[in-house]
């Protein structure tokens, strides 16, 4: 019911008490995380991109992948039910509730949404290392290089919501996030403190961000990279297709797909994934099917789809060694 466990609030209040600093991270914007109709289930998705609208406190509604900003509905557009309700929880949630728990807290918030104007974040950090806020609270904004001696205790909420996403990466960016948040406290003569808040304990890149253990996290990872055949083992190629149509993009993806493994059918070095919906999979009118390329023998490939003409097919996005696979 609650964003802050009943530890953090301790840990929190107890560093309040001692005149130090904290920073909290939350790596999700805005106050509620999506908005659903409890009459029929239907969720308020971005009419451009089909990613659910994010609410925010102001009274709006946005798209953080367009920014298209919408008024909040009184009456579900489907059903045209009263009951709308607010799911999930943002950093504007988090502030608030922080507001409610410790009053005499002076708080600011570093996100996207309070950092518009140039050097916003610059400033907002300035100010909290002068020592005029005792809590910094934001995104992954608030994880990386910061060196304030005062900060001394670090809360991370919702740690592993990383680890559901549909990439290779995804235990890699859960340890990389909670290895650098968790590196803001304590960096000068007094012992630091850290709070993560998971419901993935026993996944083992929590447990090595936690332990801050490199060698373990990367132990237990190079072996699922083996395994599975990812980079360092292999190079990739993320091929976009997109179409205004679902069904001919879909066909065009298939068609593509067939061309390659006929090419390389003898070539066990040469994997075609997919082709599977992109995690965006309608942008402003256009469906959108990835094919994901693995091989040992990136110019070979490369060269092979210059051939096919796919470097210069408009509604295909080459992405060599992507940083996102979905």
């Amino acid at each position: 019911r609650k964003i802050i466990s009943l530890k953090l609030k301790e840990l929190i209040a107890d560093t309040l008490a001692k005149k130090e600093q904290i920073i909290i991270m939350l790596n999700r914007r805005g106050f509620s995380t999506f908005v659903m109709c409890r009459a029929c289930g239907h969720v308020i998705k971005c009419k451009y991109c089909g990613l659910p609208l994010v609410y925010h406190r102001r009274g709006i509604l946005q798209c953080h992948h367009c920014d298209i900003t919408e008024t909040v509905p009184t009456i579900c557009p489907k059903c045209n039910s009263k009951y709308i309700k607010f799911f999930g929880s943002g950093t504007e949630k988090l502030e608030e509730e922080l507001s409610t728990l410790f009053p005499q807290a002076r708080i600011i918030r570093l996100d996207r949404d309070t950092t518009g104007k140039k050097f916003a974040h610059l400033d907002i950090l300035k100010q909290f290392k002068a020592g005029l806020y005792d809590i910094l609270l934001g995104t992954q904004m608030v994880a990386k290089g910061h060196d304030i001696p005062t900060v001394t205790a670090v809360g991370i909420i919702s740690a592993d919501s990383s680890l559901n996403l549909p990439d290779f990466r995804a235990g890699e960016r859960c340890f990389g996030l909670i290895t650098q948040t968790a590196g803001r406290a304590g960096r000068k003569n007094k012992r630091g403190q850290v709070i993560v808040q998971t419901y993935n304990l026993e996944h083992y890149a929590v447990q090595c961000g936690i332990q801050q253990d490199y060698n373990h996290f990367y132990n237990e990872e190079i072996l699922l990279r083996k395994a599975m055949y990812y980079p360092p083992f292999c190079q990739l190629i993320k091929l976009i297709i997109q179409d205004e149509n679902e069904e001919n993009a879909l066909t065009k993806a298939q068609n593509l797909k067939k061309l390659i493994k006929n090419k390389f059918q003898d070539n066990k070095n040469i994997i075609v994934m997919g082709p599977a919906p992109s995690l965006i999979a309608n942008f402003k009118g256009m469906y959108r099917f990835n094919l994901l390329l693995k091989t040992n023998d990136l110019d070979t490939l490369r060269n092979y789809l210059r051939e096919c003409k796919v470097d210069i097919d408009k509604n295909i996005t080459v992405d060599i060694n992507p940083i996102n696979t979905n």
